[in-house]
Order: C-alpha cells, then sequence, then structure tokens
C-alpha cells in the first residue's frame, strides 16, 4: 500500500465523517472547486471538530456522545494521515491543524489530546518544540525547520510491544 495523499485523506475523511460533509463541500464552493488542503484543514475542520469537544467535554447527553464520536473518528483519520500519509499530507496536519491547535488554550489543547494516537502525540510534540524555538517568535522562519520523524513512532511502537 502506498502513502495516503491528500486527495484520498480527504476523501477518507468525509466518507468516515459525514457529518463534517456539508462543510467540507461548502469550502469546495467557496474555492470554485478547488481543494486547498491547508485552508481545508485549518479554517474548516480544526474548528469544525473544536466546536464539538468543547461543547461536549464531558459529554452529559446523547447529543454530547454523539459530537465525541464525530470528534473521535476525524480525529482517528487525521492519526492515518500522519501515520501513513506522504510529504503534503503530513505538513499539512503539521502545520494547518496541530500548529494552529498549539495556540489555542491548554485547557483545549488537552481536549483534543485526549483523542491523540502516538503520531499525532509526536507530531504535536515536534511542534510545541519547534514553536518554543527562540528564532520562531517573529513566527518568520521557514516550515522547513519543523522536523518531523514518523520512524521515530514507529520505532518506539517496536520497542513497545
Amino acid at each position: 500500500m502506498g502513502q495516503m495523499t491528500v486527495q484520498e485523506f480527504w476523501t477518507d475523511l468525509v466518507r468516515t465523517v459525514p457529518e463534517f460533509g456539508d462543510a467540507y463541500r461548502r469550502e469546495l464552493e467557496e474555492e470554485e472547486g478547488e481543494l486547498l488542503p491547508h485552508l481545508m484543514m485549518g479554517i474548516t475542520l480544526r474548528p469544525f471538530l473544536e466546536a464539538r469537544i468543547d461543547a461536549s467535554s464531558p459529554p452529559k447527553t446523547a447529543r454530547d456522545r454523539i459530537a465525541l464520536d464525530v470528534a473521535q473518528r476525524a480525529v482517528a483519520c487525521l492519526e492515518a494521515g500522519l501515520a501513513r500519509g506522504d510529504h503534503e499530507l503530513q505538513e499539512t496536519i503539521l502545520i494547518s491543524f496541530l500548529q494552529k491547535l498549539a495556540e489555542r488554550s491548554e485547557e483545549t489543547q488537552d481536549r483534543f489530546r485526549a483523542f491523540f494516537g502516538p503520531y499525532l502525540e509526536s507530531g504535536m510534540k515536534a511542534v510545541e518544540r519547534w514553536l518554543a524555538q527562540p528564532w520562531q517568535k517573529d513566527r518568520s522562519a521557514p516550515y522547513e525547520w519543523l522536523t518531523w520523524d514518523p520512524s521515530y513512532v514507529q520505532d518506539r511502537a517496536k520497542e513497545a510491544q
């Protein structure tokens, strides 16, 4: 099996999380049918998930449990995308999802992190290290400095077995 592409990711996400389908289609319409992965990830998906996670933590009603289920399914897709994605998909998740999440409150980050698997957690730590660099304070440094090594997670998973 080859690496997951950006288009394959979005197709899988909309299939796995049909509740996101309307937001996805609206964004595509606004962009005249062009999929802009960073915009879709950071402006559409992250707030969609944040609204569901924030509104239902902790879950009190059936509606809350449904919202959390939606979030869990979407985060599982993000985990798979970071684990099996090509460079473009990994970069999109790191920059437009995890970096944007790192800019939110610690409480919001913790709510999301409760759903993270090892790839998203490792990616989040890489983003945090990158954002903590002194030269990054003005946000002018190129993203190439953000180092992400998925083999690190794979090696840790093998060691744990």
